[in-house]
């Protein structure tokens, strides 16, 4: 009998676990959505804001990577490094393309951690 509630404590706590990721990245990644979303390539503080987007993200990568689709890390620092290029060379549709992307990647990594019936089959 105490083995069974040893059990049923540690499945309650990873339970526990699996809803504190979940409420993590989508919280993050929802964060992060704004954050690229705001960023205007014509604004005068648009290098800062893409500096402290950066920097954002690569507080939360360790941790994001954890919970990420293999190669989706990868693809969201490319991107990154591209929307840099594209500010840097002033070229605007590329820049919001690239936005647009990362706001997919993000969309991506948030969507099979939400908690919902089908995630958890």
């Amino acid at each position: 009998m105490k083995s069974f509630w040893i059990s049923i404590i540690m499945f309650i706590m990873l339970c526990g676990i699996i809803v504190i990721n979940s409420v993590y990245v989508n919280t993050v990644c929802l964060d992060l959505i704004e954050r690229v979303g705001a960023l205007d390539i014509s604004a005068d503080d648009c290098e800062q804001k893409l500096s402290q987007f950066e920097l954002e993200y690569e507080r939360h990568a360790p941790y994001l990577s954890l919970s990420a689709m293999i190669g989706k890390p990868e693809a969201i620092e490319l991107q990154i490094v591209a929307l840099h290029e594209y500010y840097r060379a002033g070229d605007s549709t590329e820049f919001y393309k690239t936005v647009s992307q990362l706001k997919l990647l993000f969309s991506d990594v948030m969507r099979p951690e939400q908690l919902h019936l089908h995630n958890i089959i």
